[in-house]
């Protein structure tokens, strides 16, 4: 039983381990009745069960104040789940349904695995960390214990296999090309500043993708006509292939979220995180020092943004420097991290 929710963060590594323990265990899937896993799980073709559950953080009082009623009726839901499937292990990655279903697992003596994706443990996987039987993180020092493992975040294989040892050495007469990613949903600030930042350092650059999520690409394409770079930019809304994208470019501009960082590491690309600051505990900058700490990326706070201090962080990437960026990235990166949770779980499950 694998529980995931809310935001793609939780989701897609949970659906990584899901298609590597389908090929022995039948997944069953637990989510809250609204969340991204309602379209995303279906689409992979697991079982999705939902509970009645919610988020208490930020709410008003009213939504606190019945936050023991809610708890009440959805671990009844998730007990009714629990035994009509009769789950050897269930494995949280966060989200407001993991809560409940790992509570009452543990309640039912059922193995409990928590996974931690970001840099700062959200407030379910603290919670459920206490009492699960195994706890993995993705970044070092989150959450600590004789039962905690470092394992990383699941990137795709495709990612991994788009990984190009002399990408940086290999001789060519284009300047450097450069990705712009703000995630499914966009990111406004870097749609708005871009194509003034890019028209600064137009001497600098090559070929340019900027994916701009749900934004009306015709506002973005206009600002880049007008800054007179159309035939240096792509504007586009999403990239089916995100693996010969990293592999077409030589720089991504990008938000921080676990997966992102992960991925960038695993590719080997040289980035400039511009971290989302409304995050949970700023979870995201956390997530990018990871990298950037350790020269492994260049960290630009959304606070010290503008288009003159990108334009010169751009101006100084070198093919050399990117390489140097790049490396250290891969060198960080822990590229088995599907393996390694699959095996905690099959562990965990044995030790029954």
């Amino acid at each position: 039983m694998i529980s995931a929710g809310g935001t793609g963060g939780h989701i897609f590594p949970a659906l990584a381990i899901a298609k590597e323990l389908s090929n022995q265990y039948n997944i069953i899937w637990v989510g809250a009745k609204i969340g991204l896993e309602n379209t995303l799980v279906p689409q992979h073709g697991y079982p999705l069960e939902t509970v009645s559950v919610g988020g208490v953080r930020n709410k008003g009082i009213v939504r606190k104040l019945s936050l023991p009623l809610t708890l009440l009726r959805s671990g009844l839901e998730c007990l009714s789940l629990i035994r009509k499937y009769r789950p050897v292990a269930i494995v949280g990655f966060g989200g407001y349904a993991t809560f409940p279903i790992c509570i009452t697992g543990r309640i039912c003596r059922i193995p409990v695995i928590v996974h931690e994706q970001n840099a700062v443990a959200g407030m379910t996987n603290k919670i459920v960390s206490k009492f699960a039987n195994r706890i993995l993180s993705a970044f070092p020092n989150v959450l600590t214990g004789s039962k905690t493992f470092l394992v990383g975040n699941p990137v795709r294989e495709e990612i991994i296999a788009a990984y190009q040892p002399n990408k940086y050495q290999q001789p060519r007469n284009d300047k450097l090309r450069i990705l712009i990613v703000g995630g499914s949903l966009g990111a406004k600030v870097l749609n708005d500043n871009l194509p003034l930042t890019l028209s600064l350092c137009a001497n600098s650059i090559g070929q340019v993708t900027h994916q701009i999520g749900r934004s009306d690409v015709e506002p973005v394409t206009k600002s880049y006509h007008d800054a007179g770079l159309d035939t240096h930019v792509n504007v586009v809304k999403f990239i089916d292939n995100m693996a010969e994208a990293f592999a077409s470019h030589d720089l991504i501009i990008c938000r921080a979220g676990a997966s992102t960082v992960a991925e960038v590491a695993a590719v080997g690309i040289a980035a400039v995180f511009v971290p989302y600051p409304y995050a949970v505990d700023d979870h995201q900058t956390i997530n990018a020092r990871y990298l950037s700490d350790m020269g492994g990326a260049v960290l630009l706070p959304q606070t010290q943004l503008t288009p003159q201090k990108l334009a010169a962080i751009i101006s100084t990437m070198t093919l050399d420097k990117c390489e140097g960026y790049a490396n250290k990235a891969r060198s960080l990166a822990l590229l088995d991290s599907t393996q390694q949770i699959c095996h905690h779980v099959k562990q965990v499950i044995g030790d029954r």
